[in-house]
């Protein structure tokens, strides 16, 4: 089976962009330390586009996706899918976009676990977890992942990394349990604030977009009890993804068409665009002192969004005073997918340095 080429040491060694940002991260901490610093330091860049990233399908790599792996019990009866692989600390803790699962980094993953531990795991019905027994608000999804991560034995530090929602969601963590916390790497995150500017911006067009999503996800919902029909599979399942094996995209279909994922799919997007999971992330964030963070920006979504995106995201680093925001040209939301190789380097930068505790 043909393999993506790693000779380019994104596996072994320190690369170009490694060394960039674990230069400007040791500056930056130099800096504060020696001067006292107790403002924002943040770091902005922006990466031009490069010839666009090719992987092709693996099925072996892509097999650990297509099933569950060790279910842990939380509590209550539940139990949450888990899978973990490397060795190595801090330990990376990755979480998936709105209604995303593990699969989701699937060519990320490996690569980092070839440096240190390296877990995804799947949010409450998503995937091969267990569903909720309460709403899929950010604050639920903390407490499950703490929970999962105490169950599992799997000791802090952690570098968490989060995409999308999953960001707000990795941020949360480091708000309530900032002590278990090495650094973070956040891919196109959300902002707690971000629908209420770009509406004040847009005329309202992002509560408009997710009100729709709302009401689409409800009626898939409700067609995932009946028989499946191809136009059930034509509006309410992803289009395969070139970049994943045939197995792969089969069992993402499998789950997406189940009613237990459909609920749960729902209760994140209605917590998301009602406000409740933004108002608990409004309600605990706080700055993180020195910790590693660099929080990396899609283009493509800039571009479509506007300079609001790159605003909030630049915000975001500022909540640490070492902080880098960076934007990838040639990136689109799935940052994970489009430039998994600018991936990885950042989790390793972060990774490769050592966070002051926070006071």
């Amino acid at each position: 089976m043909q393999r993506e080429d790693t000779s380019d040491c994104r596996c072994n060694g320190i690369t170009a962009w490694r060394r960039m940002w674990i230069t400007l991260i040791a500056r930056t901490v130099k800096t504060v330390r020696l001067l006292g610093m107790t403002g924002i330091a943040t770091l902005s860049a922006v990466i031009p586009s490069e010839p666009a990233y090719a992987r092709q399908p693996d099925t072996d790599a892509d097999a650990a996706y297509v099933h569950p792996q060790q279910l842990v019990d939380i509590g209550g009866g539940r139990k949450l899918n888990l899978y973990c692989i490397g060795s190595g600390e801090p330990t990376v803790i990755f979480d998936s976009g709105l209604s995303d699962w593990g699969f989701t980094w699937a060519l990320v993953q490996p690569v980092v676990a070839m440096r240190q531990r390296a877990c995804v795991y799947d949010r409450a019905g998503l995937g091969y977890s267990d569903p909720g027994q309460r709403p899929a608000t950010s604050s639920n999804i903390v407490d499950d992942l703490h929970a999962l991560l105490t169950a599992a034995r799997i000791d802090p530090p952690y570098l968490l990394v989060g995409h999308s929602f999953g960001g707000m969601n990795m941020r949360l963590y480091a708000d309530r349990y900032r002590n278990e916390v090495a650094g973070m790497v956040l891919l196109d995150p959300t902002h707690e604030d971000g629908i209420a500017r770009i509406d004040a911006a847009r005329h309202g067009q992002e509560s408009r977009r997710y009100r729709k999503q709302v009401s689409h996800w409800r009626d898939c919902l409700r067609r995932s009890t009946q028989p499946l029909t191809e136009a059930f599979r034509r509006t309410c399942l992803e289009p395969a993804d070139p970049r994943y094996s045939t197995a792969l995209n089969a069992a993402r279909d499998q789950v997406a068409a189940q009613p237990t994922y459909q609920r749960a799919q729902l209760s994140e997007v209605e917590n998301y665009a009602n406000g409740v999971s933004f108002a608990a992330v409004r309600q605990a964030r706080r700055n993180y002192g020195s910790l590693p963070l660099i929080v990396l920006t899609s283009g493509k979504t800039a571009a479509v969004v506007g300079v609001q995106w790159t605003r909030l995201h630049q915000e975001l680093a500022g909540f640490s005073s070492v902080g880098m925001q960076r934007t990838i040209a040639d990136g689109g939301h799935y940052l994970q997918l489009d430039r998994p190789d600018l991936v990885i380097e950042a989790i390793a930068a972060v990774g490769a340095l050592q966070a002051r505790p926070s006071h």
